[in-house]
């Protein structure tokens, strides 16, 4: 059982904050010195303030940037043990892993940080994860990673607890792991057209596991069918085990908090609680509504210097879609995976 130490009182507010009254403009160059200044922080703590409580805020604006992190179901770097619904303090133990806290497993920029919050503001006392929420469910070699995944899940059933998994649009998560990469930056540091003749190896050692991880060509598309199969085979071997769309998670929260309610068999919060702010009034679109506009209008298949829209046939060729019809679908308003290949 984990043991914590440490100072109580640390509090970090994701709900919509009440927003004081700036201009379009204002609000524009205060986002615009927040992206130059905050967002290649190194944890929360880089940017958090002291307030009259003695307990730590965030101030509006630098939420409104991690907020935006996670509707676009990035990696943002946050600490969850500061977090739990109705109580500003879990202490904090140091060298514990944050992404081990919330109970969510999910491939790189999958939504699990969104999801993570989601259930942590909503209900009481999330699970641990207790390994690497990126770890690939597979067998590779002699080395069963599925395991950690049944040992956990096993533990966790007599306490009525469980995993989520996210998943993602396969085309949108390959566009973002392309900006990114992670681990993976060897393979998607290149051109669309060798990423789909190429295998992918990850580029070291995934977090306390001292393997190399490979995925035959085409090796970015594998990753993320190899992920999507191992989730569903644990969810077969285990009823405690969630599969969530980071799409559901978007087009309707609600709907996802509910389904969240009944897969721990507690009740449905009587006023759901959100990752804020709320969309701006003027300007670009950011957080959910950011988000939710990409998803239904299909905007990542234009994004980036040289856009995916030339490759979907190529990676609609290769996804494994037997996989995808098994996937379940918490919110119908979400468009298909497969909308793309049309």
């Amino acid at each position: 059982q984990t043991q914590f130490s440490g100072q109580e009182g640390a509090r970090l507010d994701f709900r919509a904050p009440a927003q004081p009254f700036l201009s379009c403009y204002q609000r524009e160059m205060m986002s615009l010195r927040l992206l130059l200044g905050c967002l290649s922080f190194h944890g929360v703590a880089a940017i958090l303030k002291e307030s009259d409580s003695n307990s730590l805020e965030l101030d509006d604006m630098s939420q409104s940037a991690i907020a935006s992190e996670l509707w676009r179901g990035l990696e943002t770097d946050i600490n969850f043990l500061t977090f739990r619904k109705g109580a500003p303090a879990l202490p904090y133990q140091e060298g514990t892993e944050s992404s081990e806290v919330a109970g969510t497993v999910g491939m790189f920029d999958s939504g699990t940080n969104l999801m993570n919050m989601y259930r942590i503001l909503n209900f009481d006392s999330p699970p641990l994860v207790t390994f690497y929420k990126h770890l690939p469910p597979f067998i590779q070699g002699s080395n069963d990673f599925m395991k950690f995944f049944d040992d956990r899940l096993t533990e966790l059933k007599p306490e009525g607890k469980g995993l989520v998994a996210m998943v993602r649009n396969p085309i949108s998560h390959l566009v973002s792991w392309k900006k990114a990469g992670y681990e993976m930056v060897n393979c998607t540091k290149q051109s669309w057209e060798s990423i789909m003749s190429s295998d992918c190896s990850f580029g070291r050692p995934i977090r306390h596991h001292p393997v190399t991880f490979h995925f035959k060509a085409p090796g970015l598309v594998n990753v993320w069918n190899v992920y999507v199969k191992g989730y569903l085979e644990l969810a077969k071997r285990h009823e405690n085990f969630l599969i969530v769309r980071y799409e559901d998670l978007v087009v309707d929260p609600d709907a996802v908090v509910r389904a969240l309610a009944q897969f721990e068999g507690v009740k449905v919060p009587e006023h759901i609680e959100h990752v804020g702010p709320p969309a701006k009034k003027c300007g670009s679109p950011e957080g959910r509504s950011a988000a939710l506009q990409k998803i239904l209008q299909h905007e990542y298949l234009f994004e980036e210097t040289e856009p995916v829209k030339d490759y979907v046939p190529q990676i609609c060729a290769s996804v494994d879609w037997s996989l995808v019809e098994r996937l379940p679908k918490l919110v119908e308003d979400v468009p298909s995976y497969n909308s793309d290949c049309l």
